[in-house]
C-alpha cells in the first residue's frame, strides 16, 4: 500500500493481492502479518473518507482490520470500546452523544459486514468488539498493564513447569477479565509457547551480565522476530522481550515458599505460593525433610499446618539417579498451589511415604514473617493505583531499580519510620493489622544500633534477604528455631549459606548485636548479617536453647521443660498454673489445665518466647474446631473435617474401619503421635467409604486398645427431603429455621453454570425453574444448612416427555427407576469404544465437577455404574485435556469400590491409541505437526504416573505401544521408562518387616487361593500375610486380561490396597510387567 490515496477498494485489496491471494482465504487477521506501513495506509484512507467509509463494504473490512491492529499496535491502557480507534479516524461516536457522527447500529453492521468480507465467522462466544481484538493476535502494547502482562508472565512459568501451553493459559486467565480471556486465549497460547522457546536460548540470568536479551537473541537466532505468531511493533518487541523473558520462576527452587499481597474488595490479602517442580537443593531443605528422604525413594507432599484448601498430595518428590550423582526432583500433581496465609503464618507441609507420615517441615523461605517493616515490590511498569499484586523481598536493606516499593508496616514501626518523599497509604493488609504504605526514593528505619535503608529508582539493583532453616521445637505451633538457625543470603536466584562469623543478633528492638560464633541467640532475636559497619540483611526469628526439651509426664500430670539455660517460666492454660524448678529444668503443674485444652508456655531470657502446645498428657482425643473435646460418638460428614483435631500425645494407633450391613468389613491403622489434624487422614477416610458404592457407609474410628469407637464419619450428616410436599411440610419449619443452601447440577451439563441458593420448593416449581436455568435434566441437588450441616444429595427427575433423543448415555440421565439406570449405564459403558467424544468428554466433567462442588461420587449414577463397567474408565481418561481434569478421573477410585491398577492394558492401549488419532486429525486440520500428536500423550502418561504409582506400569506399557517414536525430552522417558529395583521376594520380606508398625492385617480376602503356583512367595511367612502379598499379582493377573475381573475380587484387593499402599503398588509394578511384556524383547524380572 504505497501510495496513501488510494480509494477503498484498492486499499482493501492490496491487502491480500500483495500476498499472492486473489481474495481473502479466511485465516485470522494477525496471520496476514500486516506492516505498519500498511497500518498508516489504511488509516489514512479511511480517516480521508471519513463515516461514509462504514457504509461501503471495502471500507468495512478496512476498518475491521483496523481496529484490530490499533488494538495490537496502539492501545497501553484504558477502556476497550469503539471509541478511540474511531476517535483516531476522526469519526465521533459515543452513545450518549447526540452530536455523533455514527451511531452503534452503523458500528454494529459495519464491524459483522467487515468480519464477513475477510471470510472470517462472528464472534458468539465475546461481544463482537472483543471478537474484532482477538483478529489481531494479542494486544502486545497492553503488556505493560498489570493484568494482561501478568497473566502472560505467569502463563510463561506455568509451562516452563511442564503445563501444557493451553493449560497454563487457561489456568492463569483469572488474572484478566473473563471476557477479555474468551477473546484472547488462543494468541495468548501461541504467543506464550514461543516466549518460552526465547527464554530456552538465553543463558541464566546470573551469565548474562546484563546484556541485552534482544541482542542476545539477534545473534544466536537471527530469524526470531519470524517465529512471532503476529506482526509486533520494534517497541513491543523489547517489551514482550526485555520484561517477559526476564520473568524469573518464584525464587528458591523446588518447594521453596514465597508470599505475596493481592488487592481486594476489603484491602490486601496475603497469600502463599510453592515452586512445585524441579530439583529439589537437598542442602537448603529443612532437617526434618532431610531425616525424611533417608532410605526413601519416592515422597509425597500435603500442605499441614493451618493452611487451608487442598487435602490431597501437590506435588511428589522422587530420587533420580544418573551418571554423575542422585538428586531429587518434584514434580507438581496439581496445576499450582497458591493459598491464603498470614504473613506471620509458616508454609507448613508433610512428606508422606506410601500412607505413612514420615515427617512434618517448613518449606524453604516459608518461615514466619513478623519483622516491623516487610518490603514488597510490584511488578514492572505497574505505578501504585493500578497495582493488583506485590511480592513478597525481605526485610533486608534493599535498592531496587523500580520507580517506587511498599511495605507492610505495624503500626509502631509506622512513627518510626523516615522517608524521602511522603509516603502513599495503600490501604490495610487484611489478616496481619499492617498497613501498607508505598513509596518514591529512600525510606529508613533507625534500630539504635544500626539503620536499614530501602531505596526505590536506584541505578542498580542490590536484593538481599536472610532466609532461615533449621532444626525446629516440635509439637508447639509457633517456628521456633533449636539453637542458631542457618541463614540463607537470596538474592532472589542464589543462595549463599552465611559463615557464623558473619552473622550477628540481639534482642529484638534492644540490646547490642552479639556474634553468633560466640553467643547463640535466644528468645525473640533480630539476626543481621553486617558488612563494613552497614547491616546488609536483616530478619526475625524465635530461637530457643539446642537442648530445650519439653515432655509430658502423665504420672505427675506435670510438663516437663529441661535445659533453660536460665529461663524463667510462665504458663497459663485457662488459669495461671503453678511451676516448680530444679536447676535448669520446670516442671508445670497440670492437675489445674482443662483436659484437651491448649497449654501456653512463656520462657523470657531477655526477651519472651511464646509457645503454643497442645495438653501433653491428655489421654487420646478428638478435638473440636474451638479445641473442646468431642462428644461420644460424634457424627461427623468428610467435608466438613477442617479445624478437628486427633491429640494423642504419647502416640497411640487410630483404627478406622468401615462396614456396611453384614459384609467383610474394611479398616487401616494409622499412626497418631501428638496434635493431628483430622483433615489430614480424609484421603483414607474418602477410601474407605469409598469401598462400598452407596452414601450411606461410615467409617468408625477407634483408639487401640479403648474399645469402642468415638466417632464416625459419613458422606453426609442429615438425610432430609430437599423438596417440599404437597401441602403443608412437615420440613418447612424446619427449613426456615436451619437456613438451607442448596445448589444444583445438570447432569448432562455438568460445566454449565450452578444454580445457587434455591429455595425450598415443590416438585414440579423445582423442575420449571432448574429447566430455566440449567436446561434439561435431571438435576443433582445438594447443599447444607447454614450451621454447616451436610445434606444427603438428591437427583431431581426431568418431567416426563415425548424427547427421545440423544446418545444412549444421555439417555440412560432420564431413566426413572434407580436400579434400570444402573443397568442402562453399565450397559453402555461397557462398550466405550462406541461412545463419541462428547459422552466420553460429559463423564470427564462430571468426575471434575463432583471433586470441585464436593459432591460424593456415589452421588452420580453414571460414575458409579464405573464399578461394573471398569473398561471405560482408561477411555474416560484419555479423553482428559488437563493435569487437573486426569487428577479428577484417577481420584474416583477414592470414592467407589473400584480400583484403577486392575484395569486391563489392553483397554488402556485402545484408548490412547484412538486419542492420538484423534489428535493428529485435529493438528492436520490446523496444519501443525501431527508428531506433537505422541509428545502430548506421552505427557498425559507421565501426569498419570505422577498422581497415581500403582499406573506407572500401566503408562509404561501404554506408552510403548502407542507412542514409542515420540520426541520427548530425556526426563519425560527416564520416568516413563523407570522400573522398579525390587524382586517380589524383596518387596515381601520388607513388608513383613513393617507389619510390626500395624494392627493384625485384614481377613478373609481368600486371593492367595487364586494363583497358588506363586505360593513360594508367602509360605515362609505367617498365613495371615498370604492374601495381602498375594493381592497385587492377582490385581496383575486381572491388568493383563487373564483373570476375570469380579467386583468382589476387585473389593479384595482393594482392601488389601488400602493395607499397605507401598507394597501393592511396588509389587503389581513387577508383576504387571511379567504378565504383560514379551520377555524376548524386554528384560524379564524375574524373583
Amino acid at each position: 500500500m504505497d501510495e496513501p490515496r488510494l480509494g477503498l477498494r484498492g486499499a482493501y485489496e492490496a491487502l491480500f493481492r500483495s500476498r499472492g491471494l486473489s481474495l481473502p482465504d479466511g485465516r485470522p487477521l494477525y496471520r496476514y502479518r500486516f506492516s505498519r506501513q500498511e497500518f498508516e495506509g489504511v488509516r489514512e484512507v479511511l480517516k480521508r473518507h471519513g463515516p461514509t467509509a462504514l457504509n461501503d463494504s471495502h471500507g468495512q473490512a478496512l476498518f475491521v482490520a483496523f481496529t484490530a491492529e490499533w488494538y495490537r499496535r496502539e492501545r497501553a491502557g484504558g477502556a476497550w470500546d469503539w471509541i478511540r480507534p474511531l476517535a483516531v479516524l476522526g469519526i465521533r461516536y459515543h452513545a450518549n452523544d447526540s452530536a455523533a457522527d455514527v451511531r452503534y447500529a452503523v458500528v454494529r453492521e459495519a464491524a459483522e459486514a467487515g468480519l464477513k468480507r475477510w471470510r472470517r465467522p462472528q464472534p458468539t462466544d465475546v461481544p463482537l468488539l472483543f471478537g474484532v481484538v482477538r483478529e489481531a493476535g494479542f494486544p502486545a502494547a497492553a503488556i505493560k498493564e498489570g493484568t494482561l502482562g501478568l497473566w502472560l508472565k505467569r502463563s510463561i512459568l506455568a509451562i516452563e513447569m511442564g503445563f501444557t501451553p493451553a493449560e497454563a493459559v487457561a489456568s492463569e486467565a483469572w488474572r484478566a477479565g473473563e471476557t477479555l480471556v474468551q477473546a484472547l486465549v488462543e494468541p495468548a497460547v501461541a504467543l506464550s509457547t514461543v516466549i518460552v522457546r526465547f527464554r530456552q536460548q538465553l543463558p541464566p540470568l546470573h551469565e548474562r551480565n546484563d546484556r541485552d536479551p534482544v541482542l542476545h537473541l539477534d545473534s544466536v537466532v537471527p530469524a526470531w522476530r519470524n517465529d512471532l505468531p503476529f506482526d509486533l511493533e520494534e517497541g513491543d518487541f523489547r517489551s514482550l522481550v526485555e520484561d517477559l523473558v526476564r520473568t524469573r520462576r518464584v525464587e528458591g527452587g523446588a518447594l521453596a515458599a514465597s508470599r505475596l499481597l493481592r488487592r481486594t474488595a476489603e484491602g490486601w490479602a496475603p497469600r502463599a505460593e510453592l515452586t512445585l517442580s524441579g530439583e529439589l537443593d537437598v542442602v537448603r531443605t529443612s532437617p526434618q525433610l532431610q531425616a525424611a528422604m533417608e532410605g526413601a525413594t519416592r515422597l509425597r507432599i500435603f500442605p499441614r499446618g493451618d493452611l487451608p484448601g487442598l487435602n490431597r498430595p501437590i506435588a511428589v518428590l522422587e530420587q533420580v539417579e544418573s551418571d554423575e550423582a542422585t538428586a531429587w526432583e518434584s514434580r507438581p500433581l496439581v496445576k499450582a498451589f497458591e493459598v491464603p496465609a498470614r504473613l506471620n503464618q509458616a508454609i507448613r507441609l508433610a512428606a508422606v511415604a506410601g500412607e505413612t507420615l514420615v515427617e512434618e517441615f517448613t518449606a524453604f523461605a516459608g518461615e514466619p514473617v513478623d519483622a516491623p517493616v516487610l518490603l514488597f515490590q510490584p511488578d514492572p511498569g505497574v505505578d501504585f493505583e493500578n497495582a493488583l499484586e506485590l511480592r513478597f523481598i525481605g526485610s533486608s536493606p534493599f535498592r531496587s531499580t523500580r520507580p517506587w516499593l511498599a511495605m507492610a508496616v505495624t503500626q509502631e514501626a509506622r512513627s518510626a519510620l523516615k522517608f524521602e518523599q511522603p509516603p502513599s497509604d495503600l490501604g490495610d493488609c487484611i489478616l496481619d493489622g499492617r498497613c501498607l504504605l508505598a513509596f518514591v526514593g529512600q525510606a529508613s528505619l533507625d534500630l539504635g544500633d544500626g539503620r536499614l535503608t530501602w531505596r526505590s529508582a536506584a541505578e542498580r539493583e542490590d536484593t538481599k534477604r536472610l532466609i532461615l532453616t533449621g532444626e525446629t521445637l516440635r509439637r508447639v505451633r509457633e517456628t521456633v528455631f533449636l539453637g542458631t538457625p542457618k541463614a540463607w543470603l537470596s538474592d532472589g536466584q542464589h543462595h549463599t549459606l552465611v559463615s557464623s562469623e558473619d552473622l550477628i543478633w540481639r534482642s529484638l528492638g534492644r540490646g547490642s548485636w552479639r556474634s553468633s560464633n560466640k553467643h547463640a541467640p535466644l528468645g525473640r532475636v533480630e539476626i543481621a548479617m553486617r558488612r563494613g559497619g552497614e547491616l546488609v540483611a536483616w530478619t526475625c526469628a524465635d530461637v530457643a536453647p539446642r537442648e530445650l526439651v519439653l515432655s509430658g509426664e502423665p504420672r505427675t500430670h506435670s510438663l516437663k521443660i529441661e535445659n533453660l539455660l536460665g529461663a524463667s517460666v510462665a504458663a497459663k492454660g485457662g488459669q495461671i498454673l503453678p511451676i516448680s524448678r530444679n536447676g535448669d529444668d520446670a516442671r508445670v503443674d497440670l492437675r489445674l489445665h482443662t483436659p484437651g485444652a491448649m497449654l501456653h508456655v512463656a520462657l523470657r531470657w531477655d526477651t519472651q518466647l511464646d509457645l503454643t502446645l497442645a495438653d501433653p498428657i491428655a489421654e487420646p482425643l478428638l478435638l473440636t474446631p474451638d479445641m473442646r473435646p468431642a462428644v461420644s460418638r460424634a457424627q461427623i460428614s468428610i467435608d466438613p473435617l477442617h479445624g478437628f483435631r486427633l491429640l494423642a500425645p504419647g502416640g497411640r494407633d487410630l483404627w478406622l474401619v468401615v462396614r456396611q450391613g453384614a459384609g467383610q468389613p474394611v479398616q487401616a491403622t494409622r499412626r497418631i503421635d501428638g496434635l493431628v489434624p483430622l483433615s489430614a487422614f480424609q484421603d483414607e477416610l474418602r477410601d474407605l467409604l469409598g469401598s462400598f458404592p452407596d452414601l450411606d457407609a461410615e467409617v468408625r474410628l477407634s483408639w487401640a486398645g479403648r474399645g469402642d469407637h468415638f466417632a464416625e464419619i459419613a458422606w453426609y450428616d442429615e438425610d432430609q427431603p430437599l423438596v417440599a410436599e404437597k401441602g403443608i411440610s412437615p420440613f418447612s419449619g424446619l427449613s426456615s429455621i436451619l437456613g438451607w443452601n442448596l445448589d444444583a447440577l445438570a447432569l448432562t451439563q455438568p460445566t454449565a453454570k450452578l444454580s445457587n441458593n434455591l429455595p425450598r420448593l415443590s416438585l414440579q416449581e423445582l423442575q420449571t425453574r432448574l429447566l430455566q436455568e440449567l436446561g434439561p435434566g435431571p438435576w443433582l441437588i445438594f447443599g447444607r444448612t447454614n450451621d454447616g450441616t451436610s445434606l444427603r444429595p438428591k437427583v431431581v427427575a426431568q418431567p416426563p416427555g415425548d424427547d427421545d433423543r440423544g446418545s444412549a448415555l444421555r439417555l440412560a440421565f432420564r431413566i426413572a427407576r434407580r436400579d434400570a439406570r444402573d443397568d442402562a449405564f453399565a450397559t453402555v459403558l461397557k462398550h466405550p469404544e462406541a461412545l463419541n467424544r462428547a459422552d466420553l468428554r460429559l463423564l470427564v466433567d462430571l468426575s471434575v465437577a463432583a471433586r470441585d462442588r464436593n459432591v460424593p461420587v456415589p452421588a452420580i449414577d453414571a460414575l458409579r455404574s464405573l464399578c461394573r463397567a471398569p473398561q471405560a474408565a482408561p477411555w474416560i481418561l484419555s479423553t482428559c485435556d488437563t493435569l487437573e481434569e486426569r487428577d479428577a478421573v484417577i481420584r474416583l477410585q477414592s470414592e467407589l469400590p473400584f480400583l484403577w491398577c486392575a484395569t486391563e492394558v489392553e483397554h488402556w492401549v485402545s484408548a490412547f491409541r484412538t486419542r492420538i488419532d484423534e489428535l493428529e486429525r485435529r493438528l492436520e486440520r490446523l496444519e501443525l505437526p501431527t508428531a506433537d500428536a505422541g509428545r502430548n500423550v506421552a505427557a498425559a502418561l507421565g501426569q498419570i504416573a505422577d498422581l497415581e504409582p500403582g499406573l506407572a506400569t500401566h503408562a509404561w506399557i501404554t506408552f510403548l505401544l502407542v507412542a514409542p517414536r515420540a520426541d520427548l525430552e530425556p526426563g519425560l522417558i527416564g520416568r516413563l521408562c523407570r522400573r522398579p529395583k525390587e524382586t517380589l521376594r524383596e518387596l515381601a520380606e520388607a513388608f513383613v518387616t513393617r507389619q510390626s508398625e500395624h494392627r493384625e492385617p485384614p481377613t478373609g480376602l481368600h486371593l492367595a487361593g487364586l494363583l497358588p503356583e506363586r505360593r513360594e512367595l508367602w509360605e515362609r511367612y505367617d498365613p495371615a500375610f498370604a492374601d495381602l502379598i498375594a493381592a497385587p499379582l492377582v490385581a496383575a493377573r486381572m491388568a493383563a486380561g487373564k483373570l476375570h475381573q469380579n467386583p468382589q475380587v476387585v473389593g479384595r484387593c482393594r482392601a488389601a490396597w488400602l493395607h499397605d499402599r507401598q507394597l501393592f503398588e511396588s509389587a503389581l509394578a513387577v508383576a504387571l510387567g511379567r504378565e504383560t511384556i514379551d520377555p524376548g524383547t524386554t528384560q524379564r524380572m524375574d524373583l
